[in-house]
Formats: C-alpha cells, structure tokens, sequence
C-alpha cells in the first residue's frame, strides 16, 4: 500500500469493502483489510487508483481504440438505462462507463477534479445558478 497525499493508505479496488458506515454527519467506507474507516473516495483518487490499474495497458493500446472501448461501455450503459438489465447491471455499467471516462481524461492529461470543480463547482456553467434555471433547449430529432 502506498499513501496518499493526505498520508492514508490507498488501497487497490479489490482490497476495498465498499460497505457504507453512516453516522450523522458523513458516511465513511470501511476497508475490509485494515478493519478501519476512510473518507469516500475523490475524484483525483479514484482517476488515481484506475490509472495505476490500467494505465499502462490503456496507454499501449492509445487513445483512438480506448474511446472506442468507452463507446461500447456506453452503449451497455444505454441497455441498462432502458430497464434491459437489472438495477444492479445498471450499478455496474455507470461504474464502469466512469471508469472509461476517467482512463479518458487520464491518457489526455487532463484532471477531472480540476476540470469538474472548474466547469460545475458554482452551479451551472451557463446561468451561473444552482439548481439551474436554464430554458432547456429541445432540439428536432
């Protein structure tokens, strides 16, 4: 295991017991090997964690045929949003279309915390409101 820039241990995704532990003011997630708790997961962790796992593998293959990995997780993630697969198809087709993404913003170099913070941090990137009082726009299919 090695630390994280907050000095806990990150430890791979198999090692972790993704079992919610609530108390009032924060759910914490207990990690099945240490018997403790951590925070929930950041985005920079998580780009982290699925960088270190497939990174390598992912930057061998490049980036045009890692889109189209994407692509095809996004088409399962389409099936299961139509009600063809059970909820937790559903559960595990939205982890992995966001694990793809993250790969994504990874090979580009682009951090998704950063950029997410940036573009949503404030509310809406348009209207500047949260919730968002935008007209949504229709567009003729």
């Amino acid at each position: 295991m090695r630390p994280t820039q907050t000095g806990r241990s990150l430890l791979p995704l198999g090692q972790r017991d993704l079992s919610p532990v609530t108390s009032r003011r924060t759910t914490r997630w207990k990690v099945a090997s240490r018997g403790g708790t951590v925070p929930p997961m950041r985005i920079s962790d998580f780009q982290k964690v699925i960088d270190e796992t497939y990174g390598e593998k992912d930057r061998r293959r490049g980036l045009p045929a890692t889109f189209l990995w994407f692509s095809e997780e996004v088409g399962e993630l389409a099936r299961a949003l139509n009600g063809r697969t059970s909820r937790e198809n559903l559960r595990l087709e939205l982890a992995d279309t966001l694990a793809w993404l993250t790969t994504l913003a990874s090979m580009a170099g682009i951090d998704l915390e950063e950029v997410a913070e940036a573009r949503y941090g404030k509310g809406c990137p348009r209207c500047s409101a949260l919730p968002c009082r935008c007209e949504e726009r229709r567009t003729a299919i």
